[in-house]
């Protein structure tokens, strides 16, 4: 085969242009290739830096459950204290007005008082004669119950009563749990009787709804020694705490205790004088 010279450089031209082709095809997907990297780094770096609101949100929830543990640990410690959840000053009291007890003005009367000022001895003066001998009247479907602890059955009644419905704070977190051997040691001290372990049930039922308790505690007032009972264990069913009947197991003990000679005691209360 002969080859002109005009062949020759077409020849020369069609690799050049061949080379040249195949240069900007890749220059072009050079070009391609970094633009897909500036995309990508551009992309990554607007995913990696979103608003930084997890740290902050975290120390607030923190900050929240660290301010709700201390309120709590407060209500407990006010509870066990006994100090009053709601401070009511100038409360009036219907019923412990009217009972022989040591009145909120006779408290501030005395505090400037000197020893010498203050009569020494009980502040209502009574007889056995003048005690009533009849027990007090309970509502409609409700009667009075002497409660033998060292019974099971009555034992688990009182247990369960005080459990579900005794002393707790405002929110209901809170509340005593004293356990059925607790409760044998504290009503059966020496001398204890079973008459002074008053309990109210439903009729229909037998439910005990209601409970209050005395024991004796001699104690020494001025360097002389008074008979007395302890008053403890006060409860009433949630339910029925619209029937009054708190008052009425009060006064029923307290006439209890009279008849066998006794008239002072001393109680718990879930509140202090200041």
């Amino acid at each position: 085969m002969e080859f002109t010279e005009e062949s020759e450089k077409q020849n020369e031209q069609d690799v050049t242009t061949s080379t040249t082709s195949k240069v900007k095809k890749r220059r072009r997907r050079k070009k391609k290739s970094k633009k897909a990297n500036n995309e990508g780094d551009s992309n990554s770096k607007e995913v990696s830096t979103p608003p930084d609101d997890t740290s902050s949100s975290l120390q607030m929830d923190e900050s929240e459950i660290a301010k709700n543990l201390a309120e709590t640990q407060a209500k407990l410690k006010e509870m066990m204290m006994g100090l009053p959840m709601n401070q009511e000053q100038n409360k009036t009291h219907k019923f412990w007005n009217t009972q022989p007890v040591v009145q909120d003005e006779e408290e501030e009367d005395g505090e400037g008082a000197s020893s010498e000022d203050v009569v020494n001895g009980p502040i209502d003066v009574k007889t056995v004669e003048e005690v009533r001998v009849e027990p007090y009247g309970m509502p409609d479907g409700y009667e009075w119950a002497t409660m033998n602890v060292g019974n099971e059955r009555e034992l688990e009644d009182i247990y369960t009563l005080l459990t579900n419905n005794y002393v707790e704070d405002d929110e209901a977190m809170f509340r005593f749990d004293y356990s059925p051997a607790f409760l044998v040691w504290a009503l059966t001290p020496p001398h204890y009787s079973s008459d002074l372990h008053i309990g109210v049930r439903a009729e229909r039922s037998g439910k005990l709804v209601g409970f209050i308790s005395g024991v004796p505690a001699n104690m020494i007032v001025n360097g002389a020694e008074v008979p007395m009972v302890e008053i403890n264990f006060l409860c009433v069913h949630k339910k029925l705490r619209s029937k009054r009947l708190a008052p009425v197991l009060i006064k029923e003990v307290t006439r209890r205790v009279n008849l066998t000679g006794v008239w002072q005691a001393v109680y718990t209360a879930g509140s202090l004088s200041y």
